[in-house]
This record gives structure tokens, C-alpha cells and sequence, in this order.
């Protein structure tokens, strides 16, 4: 214990001694929270959509084309989403898609009735639109095929001799929900995570920088003769940078909420996934230094490490990677870090928790193991 504690005290005096480039780098992140918030503000803005204008014309000779727009515009279910309009033409239903004053033209033909007596109940509505993707064409594909459907399905029971309970075809063509109850996120919220995490990942350097006077500078042949253990070093440097870890993004939480009004919710808990995965990224740093005996190497590596544990993780773009984030610590910190901020899904917070003193776990048998070897 005397061992690990020395260990201890000598990282933290080493720590406050260079303590000039954190509070720099501190100040750096800051500012770039708040250019990335700034700039990409209107990427999370949460917008209603209105509902689709949906023209439609019958120049059925018979009565079907009629009473197909009938029985389609008078559906409860979609007057939440669609406003219908008759046309006078096909020219003038096709000039106001192109100018977008409608979202798409239904027409049917002269012979729709025909069809539907002649080809066994079966005739095309022909739907014309502008605009082959985004939100409206959605609307007016549901809208359609919804409504398709439930006259199909009323044909079929009724071809069977059995009737439909009132409202088997009635309800909400499409659910509308907002995220934005749950959870309000703002470019701000989401940016000072992801730069917070990329902050506390430079522990790596700690790390890195804590065991190498150790064993590769003039310390290393007395270090291999002290009577003491890796394991000692290990636990007792990485306690402590990692409470230098948690101080520094314990500041950046403090100046962020104060000067960018960035609420973080529940603060224990974020602290607590702030020491955890500090402590990740100094485990990281220490064990790449063990196991490659090169600091040039492992400088590149912590590098690497950076940029792409802070790309997957959605810390420069807010986008997935098919599953590829998986594999970034980045990810499981961020969302355990949204579970506390928000409140909503403190399962996952705890559980990821879980997932990232597994990992400093993990590096840390792995680093005593490789500094064995290499002492051996």
C-alpha cells in the first residue's frame, strides 16, 4: 500500500506541475464547443412538418373514379397529414406539382370503371409528383397505399359474406411524435459531450507520459530493481491522473454551463462517467506505452486513437456508422453521459458504465502482463 500510495502523490505533483498545457487545452475546447454549437445550431432544430397538398382529378367515364376521391378524401384518418383538392385539368394538376403547390396529382383514366369490371375489381390510380423523396412523398405514398388497403381488405371480407366492426378501418394513418419532449437536444448539448470526451481522451498522454521516465528513462534499471510491482505503479499513477482527469472535466462542465448555458442535468452521475472514462483514457495511454516500450509509437498511436474513437462516436458529425461506433468508447460514454443529462434512459447510463471500467479493466491486466514480458 505504501508503494501505491507513493506512486500516487508523485503522479498528482507531476500532474499540478505541468499543469499549464491542460488549463490551455481546456480554454481550446471551450471555444470550439461553442463554434461547433454555433455553427450547426439549425441541424437540431426540431420542425413540424405541415400537412401534404394532394390534387386529384376523375375523368373516369363511369361512377368509380368519383367514388374512389369520395370515399379517399372523406377518411377521418387522413386529415391529420393530407388536404385534398379537385382540379379542373391534368395540365393544371400537373403545372401546380411542378410549381409545388401540390404534392402529387392523383388521376385516374376514362376507363378506371372499365378496368374494374373487366380486370376482376382491379384498376390504377395513377399518382404524379415532383418530388421522389423527402418528407410530402411519404405522406402521399401512406396516404395511398393506406387507403388501398383498407378497401381491399373490406372487398375481401365482404366477397366472404362477413362485415367489418365499426372503426376496424378507421384510426391515424401516420403517427407524428416529437422527440423534442424527451429529449430537447440542442447543437450545444450535443457538441460540449462530444468535445468533452475528446478532451478527457488527451489523458491518454498522462498516462502515456506517467510510465515512460519509468521505463525508458533514466528510472528504468532502478525501477526494474525496486522492490515493488507493476500492478502497484499501475493502479496507483492511473488513481491519480485520473482524479486530474475528473478535475479538468469537472472545469469545462462548470465554465460550459455557466458561460454557454449547457445544461448538464444530473451532475453526480456525469461525473461520474467523466472519472470513468478519464480513467479509460489514461488505462489507454499507459498501456500502449508498456506494450510498445516506444514513445514515438505510442505517441502516434494515442493519435490515432483520438480522431478515430471521437469520429465514431459522433464527436465531429452527429451520424451512425452502421455499427462501426461500436467499437468506440467514444459511444458508450456519450450515451451514458445523454442518460444523466436528460434523465430518460439511466439504464443505459449505468449499464454503459459498466461497459467502460470493463475495458480499463482489461487494459490494465493487459498492460502489467506486457510490462512483464518486457521486463522478462
Amino acid at each position: 500500500m505504501r508503494i501505491l500510495l507513493t506512486h500516487f502523490r508523485f503522479a498528482l505533483l507531476k500532474a499540478w506541475a505541468e499543469k499549464r498545457t491542460p488549463l490551455m487545452r481546456l480554454g481550446l475546447f471551450v471555444g470550439i464547443t461553442f463554434v461547433l454549437g454555433t455553427a450547426f445550431s439549425s441541424s437540431f432544430q426540431q420542425e413540424d412538418f405541415g400537412k401534404a397538398a394532394v390534387g386529384y382529378l376523375s375523368e373516369d367515364a363511369g361512377t368509380g373514379g368519383d367514388a374512389y376521391f369520395q370515399q379517399l378524401t372523406a377518411t377521418p384518418a387522413f386529415a391529420g397529414v393530407a388536404t385534398f383538392e379537385d382540379v379542373a385539368s391534368f395540365d393544371e394538376g400537373r403545372r401546380r406539382v411542378a410549381d409545388g403547390e401540390l404534392a402529387a396529382l392523383l388521376h385516374v383514366t376514362a376507363d378506371y370503371s372499365a378496368d374494374l369490371a373487366a380486370g376482376g375489381g382491379h384498376a390504377t390510380v395513377h399518382v404524379y409528383g415532383e418530388k421522389y423523396s423527402g418528407v410530402d412523398a411519404i405522406i402521399v405514398r401512406a396516404v395511398v397505399d393506406g387507403f388501398n388497403y383498407g378497401a381491399n381488405t373490406a372487398r375481401a371480407v365482404d366477397a366472404l359474406g362477413e362485415t367489418l366492426p365499426d372503426g376496424a378501418l378507421t384510426g391515424t394513418a401516420l403517427d407524428v411524435e416529437t422527440v423534442g419532449q424527451t429529449r430537447e437536444m440542442t447543437a450545444l448539448t450535443y457538441y460540449a459531450v462530444g468535445m468533452l470526451l475528446f478532451l478527457l481522451l488527451f489523458g491518454a498522454e498522462f498516462g502515456s507520459f506517467g510510465v515512460s521516465e519509468e521505463h525508458l528513462g533514466a528510472l528504468a534499471s532502478r525501477t526494474r530493481l525496486a522492490p515493488q510491482r507493476t500492478w502497484q505503479m499501475f493502479t496507483g499513477k492511473l488513481a491519480a491522473f485520473s482524479l486530474v482527469t475528473l478535475a479538468q472535466g469537472g472545469l469545462y462542465v462548470l465554465i460550459t454551463g455557466v458561460l454557454l448555458d449547457v445544461r448538464w442535468g444530473d451532475i453526480p452521475v456525469v461525473m461520474l462517467v467523466v472519472f470513468s472514462f478519464g480513467a479509460l483514457a489514461i488505462a489507454l495511454g499507459m498501456t500502449l506505452m508498456l506494450a510498445t516500450g516506444d514513445m514515438k509509437k505510442t505517441t502516434g498511436l494515442i493519435q490515432v486513437c483520438l480522431i478515430g474513437f471521437t469520429f465514431l462516436g459522433g464527436g465531429f458529425i452527429a451520424t451512425g456508422f452502421g455499427g462501426a461506433e461500436q467499437i468506440s468508447p467514444n459511444t458508450y460514454a456519450r450515451d451514458a453521459l445523454f442518460g444523466a443529462i436528460f434523465g430518460d434512459q439511466l439504464a443505459t447510463t449505468w449499464r454503459n458504465v459498466g461497459v467502460l471500467w470493463a475495458v480499463v479493466a482489461v487494459l490494465g491486466v493487459v498492460g502489467v502482463l506486457m510490462s512483464r514480458r518486457k521486463t522478462a
